[in-house]
Formats: C-alpha cells, sequence, structure tokens
C-alpha cells in the first residue's frame, strides 16, 4: 500500500501451507468490489492432496491487512477445479458487472494443465465468489487438437467506442 508521502509499505503477508499449493500463491490478480474491498486471487499449484483450486484473499482496509487465505468458490459453495494458470477479471464499463476469465477443468488438474476450456463469469461481488451459472466457454480444445492446448496467458482490453469487451490470445 502507498502512504501519504508517497512512500511504501507492505501489508500483513498471507501464506499457504505446502499441502495447499505446492509453489504458493502464484500470479494474483487484483480487483476492487464496488464497496471499496480489495479482492485478490491467486492461482495455486497442485498437491497430493489439493488438486487444482484458485485461492483468494481480500482487504477491507484498501490493502493495509489481508484476510487469511480461502478457496476460490462459486457462488454456491461448490468447488471448481482450475488448473495453475493465469486468469484476470474485468470490470465492464457497459454492463457494470465484475468478470472472472479463466481456465476451468471437470477433472482435477495436474500442474498447469489442463488450460482449457476457456470460460468467463460474473463475480458475485457481495460473497466473493464466482457465479457457476453465468459462466460461458469461450473456447475450448477441439477433435485434433493437442491435449496440451493452452487457451491461457491473454489479454483483455474495452472498446473505447463500442465498450464490447475484446480478449486477444
Amino acid at each position: 500500500r502507498r502512504e501519504s508521502d508517497g512512500s511504501w509499505a507492505s501489508s500483513n503477508q498471507r501464506y499457504v501451507a505446502e499441502n495447499i499449493s505446492s509453489r504458493g500463491m502464484l500470479e494474483p490478480d487484483a480487483t476492487i468490489l464496488k464497496d471499496g474491498r480489495i479482492l485478490i486471487v491467486c492461482r495455486g499449484s497442485d498437491t497430493t492432496t489439493c488438486k487444482g483450486r484458485k485461492w483468494m484473499t481480500w482487504s477491507e482496509d484498501g490493502g493495509k491487512t489481508l484476510a487469511p487465505i480461502e478457496e476460490f468458490r462459486y457462488n454456491n459453495g461448490k468447488r471448481f477445479y482450475s488448473p495453475s494458470s493465469i486468469h484476470r477479471f474485468f470490470r465492464s464499463k457497459k454492463s457494470g458487472a465484475l468478470y472472472w476469465f479463466g481456465n476451468i477443468s471437470d477433472r482435477p488438474p495436474s500442474g498447469n494443465n489442463p488450460r482449457h476450456p476457456l470460460y468467463v463469469g460474473i463475480v458475485d461481488e457481495e460473497n466473493m465468489a464466482l457465479i457457476e451459472a453465468s459462466l460461458e466457454v469461450i473456447d475450448t480444445r477441439r477433435a485434433g487438437e493437442p491435449e496440451t492446448l493452452s487457451l491461457s496467458n491473454f489479454y483483455i482490453l474495452e472498446d473505447r467506442d463500442t465498450l464490447d469487451i475484446e480478449l486477444y490470445m
């Protein structure tokens, strides 16, 4: 967090045990929720006891303190599998909705794979969860494409004229 004099101060640090994520919390993506809280979601790396999850923390005081790490889930409490891959939040100027873009697997992933399909879904900002009913597949692996197909490492922007969301991969 930034101090009023322009210097930086660190928040409290958060860790997870090696049985939760073998490589710690990776590539955080942070967003500011409508109520001012900061939500941070990180990718983890699977272990023998915990396969393919996204993890979250949040701050209610502008980043001075972070809440304990929890699993990022659907708004109905259900868990979902996600490989150790990049994900992104994006707030639409057109709809005001906060979207989450990322890979969701129908089975436990192995490390970074599979990186397909790629989904978009709306975030339930009050409960800091992904609305399962809002999920849409952006793209997925098709017949003849390798199992190692990577639908990740994308960039999102909003067309300034139409306010349509554009995804580049």
